[in-house]
């Protein structure tokens, strides 16, 4: 028998919010060496470790929260709330003392559902049109976190799950190949001219 799909709020389906650190927590010399997701650290639904910042985090500031609240962790959903275009991304490796930037959003999820799903499902054109209709803002876009817990959405049956997922990683993988050869075209063309120019002179 076929299990329906079903459509959760997403506050449902969070377990934990993450706090981000504030910039009155980073010290200049002393303090724990740590890394930080920032806004361009997203991209293509991934937490790129290239683009993480390194910084040294005092006490914090935030009496609510101690540092072991706020380290991010494997499966860990990262969202930047501020437009035009709105991102998420997966945590999808493991790093000690690792974090996210106050103007980021990060939540655990239950178990009941693969974190990949709702990273794609935000990045969707559907879920995208809907947090744009949710933004605030005239000049810069933004939608807060409350509003973004009260998104739907789809839980599909476990083992379609681990089917969509299996299917992104392998488009993700295509991609990202794609991607690297267009870049190493670009060099080429770039190494072609520069000769060819030279020679010309």
């Amino acid at each position: 028998m076929c299990k329906i799909m079903e459509i959760k709020i997403l506050n449902e389906l969070v377990t934990k919010i993450i706090p981000g650190i504030s910039p009155g927590d980073y010290t200049a010399d002393d303090g724990l060496p740590c890394k930080i997701v920032n806004i361009n650290s997203l991209e293509d639904g991934k937490i790129q470790q290239g683009l993480l910042d390194s910084r040294n985090l005092g006490p914090l500031t935030r009496r609510d929260a101690t540092i072991d609240d706020c380290q991010l962790r494997y499966g860990d959903v990262v969202v930047s709330s501020k437009g035009p275009t709105f991102k998420a991304a997966m945590v999808d490796f493991e790093l000690d003392n690792f974090f996210v930037s106050l103007n980021l959003s990060a939540f655990r999820l239950h178990h009941n559902i693969q974190p990949q799903i709702v990273v794609e499902y935000m990045n969707g054109a559907v879920c995208q049109q809907e947090l744009k209709s949710l933004s605030r803002g005239s000049k810069y876009l933004f939608v807060r976190l409350t509003d973004v817990m009260e998104l739907k959405i789809p839980v599909p049956p476990p083992e379609l799950q681990t089917k969509i997922v299996g299917y992104c990683d392998t488009v993700n993988s295509y991609l990202a190949g794609l991607k690297k050869e267009e870049a190493l075209i670009r060099d080429m063309k770039q190494h072609i001219l520069a000769t060819a120019l030279e020679v010309s002179l």
